[in-house]
Protein backbone atom coordinates (compact mmCIF):
# COMPACT_ATOMS: atom_id res chain seq x y z
CA UNK A 1 0.00 0.00 0.00
CA UNK A 2 2.87 2.34 0.78
CA UNK A 3 4.34 1.84 -2.71
CA UNK A 4 1.01 2.78 -4.25
CA UNK A 5 0.85 5.97 -2.15
CA UNK A 6 4.44 6.87 -3.15
CA UNK A 7 3.61 6.28 -6.81
CA UNK A 8 0.48 8.39 -6.46
CA UNK A 9 2.53 11.18 -4.84
CA UNK A 10 5.07 11.07 -7.69
CA UNK A 11 2.30 11.31 -10.24
CA UNK A 12 0.83 14.29 -8.42
CA UNK A 13 4.22 16.02 -8.28
CA UNK A 14 4.65 15.61 -12.05
CA UNK A 15 1.13 16.92 -12.57
CA UNK A 16 1.90 19.94 -10.37
CA UNK A 17 5.13 20.57 -12.30
CA UNK A 18 3.23 20.45 -15.58
CA UNK A 19 0.67 22.89 -14.22
CA UNK A 20 3.46 25.28 -13.20
CA UNK A 21 5.22 24.89 -16.55
CA UNK A 22 4.63 28.09 -18.52
CA UNK A 23 2.30 27.54 -21.44
CA UNK A 24 4.75 28.95 -23.99
CA UNK A 25 7.52 26.62 -22.82
CA UNK A 26 5.06 23.72 -22.90
CA UNK A 27 4.05 24.52 -26.50
CA UNK A 28 7.66 25.06 -27.62
CA UNK A 29 8.78 21.71 -26.23
CA UNK A 30 5.85 19.90 -27.85
CA UNK A 31 6.67 21.58 -31.19
CA UNK A 32 10.30 20.55 -30.73
CA UNK A 33 9.28 16.94 -30.14
CA UNK A 34 7.23 17.02 -33.33
CA UNK A 35 10.01 18.74 -35.28
CA UNK A 36 12.60 16.26 -34.03
CA UNK A 37 10.41 13.34 -35.10
CA UNK A 38 9.88 14.94 -38.51
CA UNK A 39 13.63 15.51 -38.92
CA UNK A 40 14.34 11.91 -37.96
CA UNK A 41 11.81 10.55 -40.45
CA UNK A 42 12.93 13.01 -43.13
CA UNK A 43 16.58 12.01 -42.71
CA UNK A 44 15.76 8.33 -43.08
CA UNK A 45 13.45 8.97 -46.04
CA UNK A 46 16.05 11.12 -47.79
CA UNK A 47 18.77 8.56 -47.18
CA UNK A 48 16.78 5.88 -48.96
CA UNK A 49 15.44 8.05 -51.80
CA UNK A 50 18.41 10.31 -52.62
CA UNK A 51 19.87 7.78 -55.05
CA UNK A 52 16.69 7.76 -57.13
CA UNK A 53 16.58 11.58 -57.13
CA UNK A 54 20.23 11.79 -58.11
CA UNK A 55 19.76 9.33 -60.97
CA UNK A 56 16.76 11.34 -62.19
CA UNK A 57 18.75 14.61 -62.19
CA UNK A 58 21.64 12.80 -63.85
CA UNK A 59 19.36 11.60 -66.66
CA UNK A 60 17.94 15.08 -67.18
CA UNK A 61 21.39 16.63 -67.37
CA UNK A 62 22.68 13.85 -69.65
CA UNK A 63 19.83 14.41 -72.09
CA UNK A 64 21.01 17.98 -72.01
CA UNK A 65 19.35 21.31 -72.35
CA UNK A 66 20.22 23.89 -74.92
CA UNK A 67 22.72 26.42 -73.60
CA UNK A 68 20.33 29.26 -74.32
CA UNK A 69 17.63 27.70 -72.12
CA UNK A 70 17.27 29.85 -68.96
CA UNK A 71 16.86 26.72 -66.82
CA UNK A 72 20.10 25.06 -67.98
CA UNK A 73 22.24 26.90 -65.42
CA UNK A 74 19.71 26.15 -62.67
CA UNK A 75 19.60 22.46 -63.61
CA UNK A 76 23.39 22.28 -63.65
CA UNK A 77 23.59 23.78 -60.14
CA UNK A 78 20.80 21.50 -58.89
CA UNK A 79 22.56 18.48 -60.35
CA UNK A 80 25.81 19.44 -58.60
CA UNK A 81 23.99 19.90 -55.29
CA UNK A 82 22.21 16.58 -55.70
CA UNK A 83 25.53 14.88 -56.46
CA UNK A 84 27.09 16.26 -53.26
CA UNK A 85 24.05 15.16 -51.24
CA UNK A 86 24.26 11.70 -52.77
CA UNK A 87 27.99 11.38 -52.12
CA UNK A 88 27.60 12.48 -48.48
CA UNK A 89 24.22 10.83 -47.80
CA UNK A 90 25.42 8.66 -44.91
CA UNK A 91 27.12 11.51 -43.05
CA UNK A 92 24.13 13.80 -43.66
CA UNK A 93 21.71 11.15 -42.36
CA UNK A 94 23.80 10.40 -39.25
CA UNK A 95 24.15 14.12 -38.51
CA UNK A 96 20.42 14.72 -38.95
CA UNK A 97 19.50 11.82 -36.68
CA UNK A 98 21.99 12.87 -33.99
CA UNK A 99 20.83 16.48 -34.12
CA UNK A 100 17.18 15.42 -33.86
CA UNK A 101 18.03 13.37 -30.77
CA UNK A 102 20.07 16.25 -29.30
CA UNK A 103 17.19 18.72 -29.84
CA UNK A 104 14.70 16.28 -28.35
CA UNK A 105 16.92 15.75 -25.30
CA UNK A 106 17.49 19.50 -24.88
CA UNK A 107 13.74 20.16 -25.02
CA UNK A 108 13.18 17.35 -22.54
CA UNK A 109 15.67 18.98 -20.18
CA UNK A 110 14.03 22.39 -20.55
CA UNK A 111 10.66 20.80 -19.89
CA UNK A 112 12.20 19.60 -16.61
CA UNK A 113 13.24 23.23 -16.06
CA UNK A 114 16.98 22.57 -16.48
CA UNK A 115 19.05 25.44 -17.86
CA UNK A 116 21.55 23.07 -19.47
CA UNK A 117 18.78 21.97 -21.85
CA UNK A 118 18.92 25.33 -23.63
CA UNK A 119 22.59 24.95 -24.58
CA UNK A 120 22.04 21.36 -25.66
CA UNK A 121 19.08 22.39 -27.78
CA UNK A 122 20.95 25.28 -29.43
CA UNK A 123 23.84 22.97 -30.34
CA UNK A 124 21.45 20.44 -31.87
CA UNK A 125 19.63 23.09 -33.87
CA UNK A 126 22.69 24.62 -35.52
CA UNK A 127 25.01 21.67 -36.05
CA UNK A 128 22.88 20.15 -38.80
CA UNK A 129 22.52 23.20 -41.09
CA UNK A 130 26.21 24.08 -40.63
CA UNK A 131 27.30 20.53 -41.49
CA UNK A 132 24.98 20.60 -44.51
CA UNK A 133 26.46 23.89 -45.63
CA UNK A 134 30.00 22.51 -45.29
CA UNK A 135 29.24 19.25 -47.10
CA UNK A 136 27.02 20.61 -49.86
CA UNK A 137 28.38 24.13 -50.14
CA UNK A 138 26.72 27.49 -50.32
CA UNK A 139 25.20 26.70 -53.70
CA UNK A 140 23.13 24.03 -52.02
CA UNK A 141 21.49 26.45 -49.66
CA UNK A 142 18.66 27.79 -51.80
CA UNK A 143 15.25 28.37 -50.19
CA UNK A 144 15.28 25.16 -48.15
CA UNK A 145 18.75 25.92 -46.84
CA UNK A 146 17.69 29.39 -45.77
CA UNK A 147 14.63 27.93 -44.00
CA UNK A 148 17.06 25.49 -42.40
CA UNK A 149 18.61 28.48 -40.64
CA UNK A 150 15.51 30.64 -40.10
CA UNK A 151 13.45 28.06 -38.20
CA UNK A 152 16.25 27.29 -35.70
CA UNK A 153 16.91 31.00 -35.18
CA UNK A 154 13.22 31.64 -34.45
CA UNK A 155 13.02 28.72 -32.02
CA UNK A 156 16.25 29.70 -30.25
CA UNK A 157 14.89 33.23 -29.80
CA UNK A 158 11.58 31.89 -28.48
CA UNK A 159 13.35 29.51 -26.10
CA UNK A 160 15.72 32.27 -24.95
CA UNK A 161 12.68 34.33 -23.94
CA UNK A 162 11.63 31.39 -21.74
CA UNK A 163 15.03 30.94 -20.04
CA UNK A 164 13.78 32.88 -17.02
CA UNK A 165 11.54 29.91 -16.24
CA UNK A 166 14.44 27.44 -16.21
CA UNK A 167 15.41 26.89 -12.61
CA UNK A 168 18.29 24.46 -12.28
Amino acid sequence: MTEFNQLQDQLNVEEQDLKSLPQTLNVLTILTYIGSAMQLLGALFTYFTIEMSYRMYENVSRDGMPADNPFSKFMSAANETMKKQYENRTLIMVTAVLCAVICFYGALQMRSRKKAGFGIYVAGEFIYPVVNMILIGLGGLGILGIIGFIVPIVFVILYSLQRKHLIH
